[in-house]
Order: C-alpha cells, then structure tokens, then sequence
C-alpha cells in the first residue's frame, strides 16, 4: 500500500498553514520540516507550528481533488428514511426516502479517518454518492415519496451529488 505521510499545521505565532512531515521533540514545539527549491536544486527546511492545529492526511481526495486533512469539514448528500405519518398505528406507518446535505468534521478514530453520525464513525471513503450508487439514486428520485429542498440540491444533475466536499477546516472555520 503506498500511504502518503503527510500533515499540516499552522506556524506557530501565524495563521498560515504549512504542509509536510513532522518532528517532536522533548523539548520544543513540534517542526514540520518540507522541500525548497526547483529542478536539482532543493534543500529541506522547517518551521515550528502549534501542536493543536497538526492535522495528518487522510490519503483521501475530495470530488474536486482538495486533499482531505483531519479537523477538515466536509459536506455530502445521504439518503434519510423518515415516517410519513407518525401519528396513525404502528402498523399502517409508512416512510418515506428524503435527499439531505449533510456536514461532519473528519477524525481519526479506532484507527480510520472517518465522520461521526448517530450510528458511529463511517469511514470518509463511505461518506456521500458515488459513481456506482447513480443508477440507485436515480430509481430513488424516481420513488413518489422521495423528498428534497429544491433549494439546497439540483436532483436533475446527479452528477452534484456525487462525492464528498471540503467545505472548510474546525480552525479556520468554525463557525461552519
């Protein structure tokens, strides 16, 4: 498997991001160090960043080809089950599929980059549609009980829903 290693963080006493691979030493602040230079010309250099803001890479790409850091936002579509009528008996219940835009902040938990949502943490590679699932979500949309917020999706280009999107990161954004 080739597992790219790579994190960023925030210099330390700045805002800005920097990206690489990252030392920690007892006594100062952990260093991402990184490559300079052009052609056959290069050379390694580091910068010390702030210990809460280092994010490791997911090795995973968004629909727009953003990598996907830990402490990212991501935003996706799922489909969503919901009782058509929940005040009638048990057994006449029905339900209905609706369209939802979902957010989650990616972690590294149980040892998978992942979202958390009521059943736990899905793997991000799991999160939104993706191309095997248009067919399916097409029969859905299909479906006369399939809701959606014209406002918040366009069901007629399947092709926006398909995928996962960074929409931001928990230190630059969160307000998100």
């Amino acid at each position: 498997m080739n597992r790219i290693h790579k994190y960023r963080a925030q210099k330390l006493g700045f805002n800005n991001w920097v990206y690489g691979n990252i030392v920690y030493t007892d006594e100062l602040s952990p260093v991402i160090y990184f490559q300079v230079g052009k052609g056959s010309v290069k050379t390694i250099d580091f910068v010390y960043v702030k210990p809460d803001t280092i994010c490791e890479f997911s090795n995973v790409y968004d629909k727009n080809g953003q990598e996907i850091y830990e402490g990212d936002i991501i935003e996706f579509y799922e489909l969503q089950s919901y009782c058509i009528n929940p005040d009638c008996e048990p057994h006449l219940l029905g339900y209905g599929i609706r369209l939802a835009k979902v957010t989650g902040i990616v972690t590294f938990t149980d040892g998978m980059f992942g979202v958390e949502n009521d059943y736990g943490i899905i793997p991000i590679c799991e999160r939104g549609f993706r191309e095997i699932h248009k067919e399916d979500l097409k029969h859905e949309i299909a479906n006369p009980y399939f809701d959606y917020d014209p406002n918040e999706c366009n069901i007629n280009d399947v092709d926006s829903l398909i995928g996962v999107k960074v929409i931001g990161n928990i230190y630059d954004n969160p307000e998100l």
